[in-house]
């Protein structure tokens, strides 16, 4: 048996950040950037021009790609971008962002439909394509996370209101299907949310009676924090 204080402290962060659209998921690219981090960004959001603005001179470089959401294509070349791209060769000063999730959970849905003939409003959609759906992104997602890999990782995510067994409503990331609206949350060590107040963001890490969160470093993010998650990123990791 292995004494847990000998156990390695989570190296990776793989964050799902949950926010309102306009809160400012899209400017945190730019923070993780400045801070010196080579960032791929899979843009389905389409609105990383707000980046401009938020960039410093002498940033880290930015690549991306960006697809049209809720096209049969679009989720086509998303599965052939975990190879195009040689994820297994992205080192620790790498962050993939996925912007955003939601968009692309949508899109995939789409294709199994689109793979189906089930597009048409009037067509039945059957169970078993939400399965197959479900169970393709959530494969899609494990081969970004898996332990092999070096590179950081952040989904960004539009909120949703999920039904608890006990208690009112909380907040979770957006996934169309209740199977990963379960299960997504379970393959990131930190799920945290971003929201406005006054005239601030504020990112907050723990679980209370309005959202769902989890942090993997506790002793170096507190509770509520800055909404720069370049700075984040360089705390935790140095």
């Amino acid at each position: 048996m292995t004494d847990y204080k000998e156990s390695p402290p989570p190296g990776r962060i793989k964050l799902m950040l949950v926010a309102e659209r306009g809160v400012g998921k899209t400017t945190q690219i730019a923070h993780l950037a400045n801070a010196g981090f080579n960032v791929k960004v899979l843009d389905i959001d389409n609105k990383l021009q707000v980046m401009s603005a938020h960039l410093a001179e002498g940033h880290a470089a930015i690549d991306y790609v960006s697809l049209m959401p809720k096209v049969k294509e679009s989720w086509e070349k998303a599965v052939e971008l975990l190879t195009s791209w040689k994820m297994n060769t992205w080192g620790p000063d790498v962050v993939f962002v996925v912007d955003t999730a939601s968009l692309l959970s949508d899109t995939g849905l789409n294709y199994a439909k689109t793979k189906h003939g089930a597009t048409d409003k009037n067509v039945k959609f059957e169970q078993a394509i939400w399965g197959e759906y479900a169970e393709r992104f959530e494969n899609w997602t494990a081969r970004i996370v898996a332990d092999s890999n070096k590179f950081h990782v952040v989904f960004m995510c539009h909120p949703e209101q999920q039904t608890q067994l006990v208690g009112a409503p909380k907040i979770v990331g957006s996934f169309a299907g209740q199977k990963l609206l379960d299960a997504m949350p379970k393959m990131f060590n930190c799920v945290w949310t971003m929201e406005r107040r006054g005239d601030k963001n504020v990112i907050k890490t723990v679980s209370d009676t309005g959202a769902v969160r989890t942090n993997a470093f506790p002793k170096v993010v507190g509770p509520e924090t800055t909404d720069n998650l370049g700075e984040i990123f360089k705390k935790v990791l140095t």
